[in-house]
C-alpha cells in the first residue's frame, strides 16, 4: 500500500509542476511523512504448573507544519497506538498465545500558486493489520490473548483561494481465549486488516 502510495504522490507532484511551468508559478509547496508500528508478542508454557506472560505497548505521533509568506500553509500529523497482552496458566500438557500486529500511515501534500489560481492535492493512506493464535494442547489450563491498535491522520492545506481539509481513522480489536480440562484440545485465532485512503484536488 504505501508503495502505490507513493507513486501516487510522486504524479501528483509532476503534476502540480506541470501546472506551475504553464501558469507562470508563484510559489511551490510540498511535504510528506509516514509511519509504521510492528510488533509480536508470545506467551507459552509446556508441561509441570506454572503461569506465563506478555505484553507489548508502542505508540507515535507526528506532525508536520510548513508556511510560506503569501505562499500558503500546508499541515499534516498522524498517530498511532499498538497493544498487546497475552497470558497462560495451567498444568501439564502445553499452552501458548501468539500475537502479531502493526499499522503504518503515509501523508503527501502539494500546492502551487500561480497568477491564474492555485492547484492543490493532498492524499493519505491507513492501514491497520492483527493476527492472533491461542493454543492448547492436553493438560488443564487457559490460554487467552487481546490485542488492538488505533491510527488517525488529518491535514489541511490553505492557499490562494483554496481551503482542503481531510481526516481518517481507523481501529481494531482482537482476543482470544481457549481453556480445558486435560482430556481436552482447543484452538482460537483472529485475523483482521483494515485499510484506509483518501485523496483530495483543487484547481
Amino acid at each position: 500500500m504505501l508503495r502505490i502510495y507513493s507513486v501516487i504522490v510522486a504524479a501528483l507532484l509532476l503534476s502540480v509542476s506541470a501546472y506551475g511551468m504553464g501558469g507562470l508559478q508563484l510559489s511551490g509547496l510540498g511535504q510528506t511523512q509516514g509511519f509504521s508500528i510492528y510488533g509480536e508478542n508470545l506467551a507459552s508454557q509446556v508441561g509441570g504448573s506454572g503461569t506465563s506472560s506478555a505484553g507489548n505497548m508502542a505508540s507515535v505521533e507526528q506532525n508536520n507544519n510548513l508556511t510560506k509568506i503569501f505562499g500558503g500553509n500546508l499541515s499534516q500529523s498522524e498517530g498511532s497506538m499498538l497493544v498487546q497482552g497475552a497470558n497462560t496458566s495451567g498444568h501439564c500438557g502445553s499452552l501458548s498465545v501468539q500475537q502479531i500486529g502493526g499499522s503504518s500511515g503515509t501523508q503527501g501534500q502539494l500546492l502551487s500558486n500561480t497568477w491564474c489560481g492555485s492547484m492543490a492535492t493532498q492524499g493519505q493512506s491507513l492501514e491497520v493489520g492483527l493476527q492472533q493464535a491461542a493454543e492448547k494442547d492436553g493438560g488443564s489450563g487457559t490460554a487467552e490473548g487481546t490485542q488492538g491498535s488505533l491510527a488517525g491522520q488529518c491535514q489541511t492545506i490553505l492557499g490562494n483561494g483554496t481551503i482542503m481539509t481531510s481526516s481518517q481513522s481507523i481501529g481494531a480489536a482482537q482476543t482470544a481465549n481457549v481453556s480445558g480440562n486435560v482430556w481436552s484440545d482447543g484452538q482460537a485465532g483472529n485475523l483482521v486488516q483494515i485499510t484506509a485512503t483518501q485523496t483530495q484536488m483543487a484547481n
